[in-house]
């Protein structure tokens, strides 16, 4: 019963900080996917920002990630080096700069900052209330 007692304390911890990475791994992977999802419209539908942003967001209501619109990034970026008569482009996230000069923004990316905050208080704790977790994709337009 002693050594139950040391032991059992460990053992918990390990278990819950199993399950809240592997939780923490599963989110970045939606992420990740969801990302892909919405770029890969853009690619074909690049003046078309909001729907991007809903496609994203469906494929994440199957890992039952909620997220805001303000973290979802649609950005038309320019290759590198610029094309000739480009100039000194940089990625914008304005949809109006991107239809004034198409030419010079042959890629559009995608990214998703979110906040991963974990199941357990102790883990919680240790991640000071949550993790950052990144997601982003670039794509060229077709």
């Amino acid at each position: 019963m002693v050594e139950l007692a040391l032991v059992a304390p460990m053992l918990l911890l390990l278990v819950v900080g199993g399950l809240d990475f592997s939780r923490a791994f599963l989110v970045h992977n939606a992420l990740t996917n969801s990302v892909r999802e919405g770029a890969r419209y853009g690619i074909t539908h690049p003046n078309d920002p909001t729907t991007m942003t809903a496609r994203a967001k469906a494929e994440l209501t199957g890992a039952t990630v909620s997220i805001a619109d303000s973290d979802i990034h649609v950005i038309w970026a320019p290759a590198s080096p610029p094309g000739s008569g480009c100039g000194a482009v940089i990625e914008t996230e304005i949809l109006a700069t991107y239809q004034a000069n198409k030419a010079c923004y042959p890629f559009v990316k995608m990214r998703i900052d979110y906040t991963y905050v974990p199941m357990t208080p102790l883990a919680g704790q240790v991640m000071g209330g949550g993790a950052n977790l990144h997601a982003a994709v670039t794509m060229g337009i077709e």
